[in-house]
């Protein structure tokens, strides 16, 4: 609860703890938290949105408006993979932004697509977005915390008895991933994990066709009938696509869509992206 206590501090004594107590669901959450995501699988509430900025020929950079609200939601959504530290320093004082920049074949493609003389494009994270992931991890510690005490385990210098170890244990206290013990979420909800996939996206291109990850995907993952028909639609239409305009209008069909479904298509965009740069450079 002291604020003047730094996150990564917090989640050392957290490791510690979790450690202690055999708590291995708690310390899995705890060791990307201070080390960072390297492999791109990051809890919901470390995805956010941010502002469009994109270069013109001159290298000036000006905000970047697409008039498609769905297709622009999806393209300025972020995934946060740096250790919560990080963030926590970036917040010190008034200055320093946060600025990530989109992937060179990506920025390509929407040159070519939509004739726009654009050279680079970034995403600047707003300071509230980078706070609240502090705040939430903060908070999830708390949580955890709490309900081991509880659950009658309170340490005395993170020394734990024997009885306190049986009682973490009997318990099924869980932090991360939630069993519905605390109020910040359940295992369906914000703290659910979502596999953006590796950073090694050909890996995840080559296992079968792509078109045919999306599709299960859609079967098993979009409820709304409506909804899961145009993606399958959509979906099939760029994988039988002999040209680029036809390329193009299906796949403005399925990001405008599937951007209402970011939890269901974020591990594929990643090797759809791979996709679009290998086969259809002009």
């Amino acid at each position: 609860m002291d604020q003047s206590v730094s996150v990564a501090t917090l989640l050392r004594k957290v490791k510690v703890a979790a450690v202690k107590l055999a708590l291995s669901d708690a310390l899995s959450w705890v060791e990307p938290e201070l080390s960072g995501y390297p492999s791109g699988d990051v809890p919901a509430y470390r995805i956010g949105r941010g502002a469009l900025r994109a270069q013109d020929r001159w290298a000036r950079w000006t905000d970047f408006h697409i008039s498609d609200g769905d297709l622009s939601a999806t393209m300025s959504t972020v995934y946060l993979l740096e250790p919560v530290g990080s963030y926590e320093r970036l917040l010190i004082g008034d200055a320093g932004t946060l600025s990530m920049p989109m992937a060179s074949e990506t920025v390509h493609k929407v040159r070519e697509m939509f004739s726009l003389e654009i050279y680079a494009i970034s995403t600047t994270i707003p300071r509230g977005v980078i706070s609240k992931v502090v705040d939430h991890v903060r908070n999830m510690a708390l949580d955890w915390s709490l309900e081991l005490a509880r659950a009658g385990i309170t340490g005395d210098g993170l020394s734990f008895t024997p009885r306190e170890r049986e009682r973490a244990k009997e318990a099924h206290i869980t932090i991360g991933t939630f069993n519905g013990s605390f109020n910040t979420g359940d295992a369906s909800g914000v703290n659910a994990r979502i596999n953006q996939g590796s950073q090694d996206s050909s890996t995840n291109a080559s296992r079968g066709s792509i078109f045919d990850q999306i599709a299960v995907a859609t079967q098993e993952g979009v409820n709304d009938r409506c909804d899961r028909d145009r993606l399958l639609q959509a979906n099939e239409a760029m994988k039988n696509a002999t040209e680029q305009s036809g390329f193009a209008k299906a796949y403005a069909t399925f990001m405008a869509i599937a951007s209402d479904h970011i939890t269901v298509y974020g591990p594929l965009l990643p090797p759809l992206a791979v996709y679009l740069s290998q086969h259809w450079t002009p």
